[in-house]
């Protein structure tokens, strides 16, 4: 999903910028598929994608811990 190369196409554009302070508005779905390659990356070392697959609890702790990054950066969702 999404529009392909729109990053490759923006970045020029790009800045870096602290969220600290910020309101954002976190996108549940977007959220979640972040969360769920990034706990697939921990794994490089798996044979098949059935034994990659992170368990719920897994996914749950991950996620709790993502915001909990935010909150801790002084961002407010």
């Amino acid at each position: 999903m999404g529009i392909p190369r729109l990053i490759t196409f923006l970045q020029p554009y790009a800045e870096a910028e602290s969220l600290a302070g910020n309101n954002v508005v976190v996108d549940g779905p977007g959220l979640a598929y972040h969360i769920y390659h990034m706990c697939l990356s921990a794994r490089p070392t798996v044979w098949n994608p059935f034994e990659a697959t992170p368990s719920y609890e897994e996914l749950g702790e991950a996620c709790i811990a993502w915001l909990d990054g935010l909150r801790e950066g002084n961002v407010r969702m």
